[in-house]
């Protein structure tokens, strides 16, 4: 009796999470074709506040990629500067203090 009745709470909870996936994916489409139209609609209507926004947009993008690239980049050279104070010095980052000499705990 038990396993049948969780059997049938799982259908239904798998049938309703697919609903909601559904309900979710048309919103979301809904939402790109009101967009698009905006979009149709503020060239249109407002070519030089469409230009200007689209100047601004491009110029937010292009800063955070190039501080996502900077941010890589300065992990991958403080990985490399520790990986390779250990492999050269054989001894631990100064930075960590040797386990042993800690009074930390």
């Amino acid at each position: 009796m038990t396993n049948t009745l969780d059997a049938e709470l799982a259908a239904i909870r798998k049938e309703a999470r697919e609903k909601a996936e559904k309900a979710r994916a048309r919103a979301a489409a809904e939402q790109a074709k009101v967009d698009a139209e905006v979009l149709r609609l503020l060239r249109e209507e407002q070519p030089d506040g469409y230009a200007n926004l689209a100047r601004r947009a491009r110029r937010a993008l292009a800063d955070k990629a190039e501080a996502r690239r900077r941010a890589r980049a300065e992990s991958k050279a403080r990985r490399e500067a520790e990986k390779q104070q250990t492999t050269t010095s054989g001894q631990w980052p100064a930075s960590a203090g040797h386990p042993e000499e800690r009074s930390d705990g």
